[in-house]
């Protein structure tokens, strides 16, 4: 429920190739520092030394002892783990990250430092009080805190990471969006096709008794259509015990917040009636319409604002992959690893860079055709 908020939706999702910053960063964040260099990284001791609390055996592994020497000499052959005697070295461990996302983390490094470029050329910054501030208006949009950490955890996030994502999206929102231009045709336009969708949607205030059995409930509609008190059937009868103690208070709600079968009938029941039993998923339901609101329809003038920012938004999403396409194209990216891949050091600079001082420049500014996705 909370996790589709649109702020946290923007934060996560802000620009097609950004969102794979997250796994690039969980990945260093957690290994540590990777020498990304053709040469196998090894680990320093003093990075790479495992804590006594921290081991899952009270004393040290036979082999440990047995290859002390060893390990002392070649930090990267120390074990990170003993299966059945066999150990599994840091070395081990850091090849196969590399191997499996290695490429990936790469990737979002030197995406990372084109957008720090950009931003450092145009003069924007994202300051530690302004994330927090992003972090702290997502965050208050949970109820609580096991909410918020469940959500963080679907998107592969920790608390560091989020605010690291919200840092690099704010750098390309406002490198991005003065390319951006949104006239009051596009606003009528947008209006003209979702009006219906801008208002308010049709809402009914109802309660009800939920049973498990067809005959229980057809008897209870004998009963409430004779003249019983609904609300002492509910707290007495019905299993669905959150609205039984409110006398089967459901209070208002849309169509599409309940299962099919249930807003079938509320929707087209008239105010009062009591409704035929209802079967869904949970059992058998008894409905009582209380109230209906008709849907509402706001003016261009009650939404302007709010279509503006949705185009804006939009817009800025179709955007961001084309100008990340150009700001790589303009850079001057050597490449050392993987190997077999590796870009000399004296690569000809990348098209767009004329001169040796243009080389490490970026470019802010994406095609001309691409001002309006």
């Amino acid at each position: 429920m909370y996790s589709s908020s649109p702020l946290f939706r923007r934060a996560i999702n802000l620009g097609q190739r950004v969102i794979t910053l997250v796994a690039g960063v969980l990945l260093v964040g957690t290994v540590g520092p990777v020498t990304l260099a053709a040469d196998k990284p090894t680990p320093s001791p003093s990075a790479t030394q495992p804590a006594a609390s921290a081991t899952t055996a009270t004393t040290t592994p036979a082999v440990a002892t047995q290859e002390g020497q060893a390990f002392a000499q070649d930090p990267g052959v120390t074990p990170v783990a003993i299966v059945n005697g066999h150990v599994i070295t840091e070395r081990d461990l850091y090849e196969a990250l590399l191997d499996v996302a290695g490429r990936n983390v790469l990737d979002q490094l030197i995406l990372v430092q084109l957008i720090d470029d950009a931003a450092q050329k145009a003069g924007v910054s994202m300051s530690p009080a302004e994330v927090d501030q992003q972090y702290n208006q997502i965050r208050s949009q949970f109820a609580t805190a096991d909410q918020f950490d469940q959500a963080l955890q679907q998107a592969g996030l920790t608390p560091t990471l989020l605010r690291q994502q919200i840092r690099i999206n704010g750098l390309i929102t406002q490198l991005v969006s003065p390319l951006i231009t949104v006239t009051e045709k596009d606003i009528q336009s947008y209006y003209d096709q979702n009006k219906a969708q801008l208002g308010e949607p049709a809402q009914v205030r109802a309660r009800h008794i939920l049973v498990s059995t067809q005959a229980e409930a057809e008897e209870l509609v004998k009963e409430l259509r004779a003249g019983a008190d609904f609300a002492k059937l509910a707290q007495t009868h019905s299993i669905d015990t959150g609205s039984a103690k409110q006398g089967g208070e459901l209070g208002f709600f849309t169509q599409d917040q309940m299962v099919p079968e249930f807003a079938q009938v509320a929707f087209s029941l008239p105010v009062g009636q009591i409704s035929d039993p209802v079967k869904t998923q949970y059992g058998y339901h008894i409905i009582q319409v209380e109230e209906k609101k008709e849907a509402t329809i706001p003016s261009l003038d009650q939404v302007r604002s709010r279509i503006q920012d949705t185009l804006r938004s939009q817009r800025l999403d179709q955007l961001v992959p084309l100008w990340i396409q150009q700001l790589e194209a303009t850079a001057n990216i050597q490449r050392f690893w993987p190997p077999a891949e590796a870009t000399s050091a004296t690569a000809e600079p990348a098209p767009g860079s004329s001169s040796p001082a243009a080389q490490g420049a970026t470019s802010t500014t994406p095609p001309a055709e691409s001002k309006q996705p």
